[in-house]
C-alpha cells in the first residue's frame, strides 16, 4: 500500500480539540500531603513529584468535530494490547505524553516525529475506516488487562460526574471483557449505552465521528478510593458472610507466565500461614469483590492482580511479589516510574517481596517459553515471605487497636 504522508502535532488536553467544547476540574487544592523521602523504598521520592504534576494538571475531558481514533493492536509472544489514538481532521493527534511517540514510529500511523517539537509525519495508508458514528461519544479507553483497566481507563468515568453535559453521550471502549463488562454492570452503566470498537481481528483501523469527547485520566490517588467507593464498598458491605483473612492470587493458570519459578514451595508456605489460594481469573468481579471482603492480608505477584488490590477492603495489608530488577534508580527510567507509580497511593499498606532472577534454570525455562522482560518467573526466598508475613500481621494488629 502507498504511504501518503501528512504533517501532524502531538497535542495535551490543554490543546487538542475545540477551545469552546474543553472542559476542565482545578485539582491544584487536593494534593495528597507528601511523605518523608526517607521513609520510602530507594528511588520512589520521584514518585512525589509525579504525583504533584498529575495533580497539577487537572482533570480534562477534550472534545472535537469531526474526529478519528486511530486503532493500533499490539501482539506479544504471551498476550496482546489495543490502543485508539484520538486524531483531529487537521492531523493534531491528542498524545498527552509525547515521549511515547518515538517507540511507534514506523510500527503505527506515525512515521516520523520529532518528539522535542511535538511535531510528525501521519501516514493512515494501512487504516482502513471501519465505522462512524454521529451521536456525541465519549471515549474512554480500552486494555484486556486487568490492572490497566482497573487504574487507567474505569476512573476516567469520574468525568460523568464532574462533567454534567456529558450525560447524553455514548460511551466508547476498545474492547471488553467478560469482567470489564461486568464491571460496567455494577457501575449501572447500560449495555445500549455502550459502543464497543471492533477492529474485526485487524492491526489497524479507523473509527470516524461527529463529536468525540476524551478524558484524561484522574490522578491515582483519586482514582483508587472512587474506584473501591462505586465497585466494591456496597458489595462488601451487603456480603452475607465474611470470606478469608488470607488470601493468596496466583498466576498458576497463567504458565509459563506465572512469574513464580518456585511456585509449589511458595504455595505451600502460605498454605501452612493460613492463606487461601485463590485463582482470581475464575471468579466473576462480583463474586471476587465478596471473596475479598473479609480480606486482612492480600498477596499476589506482580501483574494485572493489581487490580484485584483495588478491590480489597482499604484497610487490608498487600504484599507484591517482584522481579528484582524493578529495584533501579526510578528517576532515570521513565519506564519503570510509569510502572511504579501505580503502587504509590497503596505504599502505606504495601510490603514488596523481591525475587531473584539468577539461576541457569530460570534462563533456561525463560528461553524454551519465548518469555521475557517481567514475565521471567523470579525465585522467591521463604524466608524474605515469612518475614514479610509477620510485618503484615503486625500492621493488621496495629489498625485493629487503632
Amino acid at each position: 500500500m502507498t504511504a501518503h504522508l501528512a504533517p501532524g502535532r502531538l497535542m495535551g488536553f490543554e490543546e487538542w480539540g475545540e477551545d469552546r467544547l474543553r472542559r476542565h476540574l482545578d485539582l491544584s487544592s487536593l494534593v495528597p500531603e507528601p511523605p518523608d523521602p526517607q521513609t520510602l523504598p530507594r528511588g520512589w521520592d520521584c514518585l512525589i513529584r509525579e504525583e504533584r504534576e498529575r495533580f497539577a494538571k487537572g482533570f480534562w475531558c477534550a472534545e472535537e468535530e469531526n474526529a478519528f481514533l486511530l486503532g493500533n493492536t499490539w501482539r506479544y509472544s504471551q498476550t496482546y494490547d489495543r490502543h485508539f489514538y484520538p486524531m483531529s481532521s487537521q492531523g493534531d493527534v491528542l498524545f498527552p505524553e509525547p515521549h511515547w511517540a518515538e517507540m511507534l514510529k514506523g510500527k503505527s500511523f506515525i512515521a516520523d516525529v520529532d518528539v522535542e517539537k511535538r511535531t510528525c509525519l501521519i501516514d493512515i495508508s494501512a487504516y482502513p475506516p471501519m465505522e462512524h458514528f454521529s451521536d456525541p461519544v465519549l471515549y474512554v479507553g480500552g486494555s484486556p488487562n486487568w490492572g490497566h483497566w482497573m487504574a487507567d481507563i474505569l476512573g476516567r468515568l469520574m468525568a460523568l460526574d464532574k462533567f454534567s453535559d456529558l450525560s447524553g453521550y455514548r460511551l466508547a471502549f476498545g474492547g471488553l471483557t467478560q469482567g470489564q463488562s461486568e464491571c460496567l454492570d455494577l457501575l449501572g452503566i447500560g449495555r445500549d449505552r455502550r459502543l464497543v470498537l471492533d477492529l474485526r481481528d485487524r492491526t489497524f483501523g479507523t473509527f470516524s465521528f461527529d463529536r468525540l469527547a476524551v478524558p484524561s485520566s484522574p490522578p491515582l490517588a483519586m482514582t483508587y478510593p472512587w474506584l473501591h467507593k462505586s465497585l466494591a464498598a456496597s458489595l462488601q458491605a451487603k456480603a452475607g458472610y465474611k470470606g478469608p483473612e488470607r488470601i493468596y492470587l496466583s498466576r498458576r493458570s497463567f504458565f509459563p507466565a506465572h512469574r513464580v519459578f518456585n511456585q509449589d514451595e511458595v504455595e505451600a508456605l502460605l498454605a501452612n500461614r493460613g492463606f487461601e489460594i485463590v485463582a482470581a481469573e475464575t471468579l466473576g468481579v462480583a463474586e471476587l469483590i465478596t471473596l475479598l471482603a473479609g480480606a486482612k492480608i492480600v498477596l499476589s505477584p506482580i501483574g494485572a492482580g493489581l487490580g484485584n488490590f483495588l478491590l480489597a477492603p482499604q484497610d487490608a495489608v498487600l504484599i507484591h511479589l517482584m522481579p528484582d530488577f524493578l529495584q533501579v534508580d526510578f528517576d532515570k527510567n521513565v519506564l519503570f516510574t510509569n510502572w511504579m507509580r501505580y503502587y504509590y497511593p497503596i505504599r502505606n499498606r504495601l510490603i514488596l517481596v523481591f525475587g531473584m532472577f539468577d539461576g541457569q534454570d530460570q534462563q533456561e525455562f525463560s528461553a524454551a517459553h519465548g518469555i521475557s522482560g517481567h514475565d521471567r518467573p523470579a525465585r522467591y526466598s521463604l524466608a524474605d515471605l515469612d518475614r514479610a508475613i509477620m510485618s503484615a500481621e503486625k500492621q493488621v494488629a496495629w489498625q485493629a487497636k487503632k
